[in-house]
């Protein structure tokens, strides 16, 4: 028995590989900063400074973020299968075919469930009703099975997810000539006036 928690913990090693890979990519990725400034001339005293993606993320990202899902989601259900193994003593379990760890957003969700969950010990699944998203206090979006769930889902069925990177903070410096203020429209967002040269 103790195999199939081990091969479940295995997976949880695979999706922290896929992690680590993930954030090598992506350093990789920006370590070319692929993005640019451009200036825009809107009249002879005004001007817009657009930062610019010059160079999309890669498809990796979004190959190895899938991994990373898949690996996190196997894990799950791997996990699950070993605790039904080890409470019933049986491996098989019985309808080994139909196990599988539910994420419900609502109560309706998880009753609907509960036929793939019947030979499954009542403890087990008074245990697992209580971790289901619609239990966060804060709502199902909250909890990081819902993520997971919903994620990997759309992952497997639709499409991966691309990897789009936001430029939070970028610094660009401007000379203006001595005696001329420069004025910055702050409605514009987002915004943020990091000092001017004179001179």
């Amino acid at each position: 028995m103790q195999q199939l928690f081990n091969l479940a913990f295995a997976r949880l090693d695979r999706a922290k590989e896929r992690h680590q890979e993930f954030g090598r990519e992506w350093g990789s990725y920006i370590a070319e900063h692929p993005w640019d400034i451009d200036l825009a001339v809107l009249s002879d005293t005004q001007f817009e400074f657009f930062a610019v993606q010059q160079e999309p993320a890669p498809a990796v990202l979004s190959l190895v973020f899938s991994e990373w899902l898949a690996s996190i989601r196997a894990a799950l259900d791997n996990g699950f299968y070993a605790w039904v193994t080890s409470s019933t003593g049986q491996n098989p379990p019985p309808q080994a075919e139909r196990l599988q760890y539910p994420i419900c957003t609502t109560p309706a969700d998880f009753k609907r469930q509960r036929s793939r969950l019947a030979s499954v010990p009542q403890e087990i699944v008074d245990m697992v009703e209580k971790a289901q998203p619609y239990q966060a206090p804060l709502g199902p979006e909250s909890n990081l099975f819902y993520w997971i769930h919903e994620l990997a889902r759309t992952d497997r069925h639709r499409t991966p997810h691309i990897g789009i990177g936001r430029i939070e903070t970028h610094k660009v410096r401007i000379r203006v000539p001595t005696g001329v203020t420069a004025k910055f429209d702050t409605s514009i967002h987002p915004f943020q006036a990091m000092g001017l040269l004179h001179g």
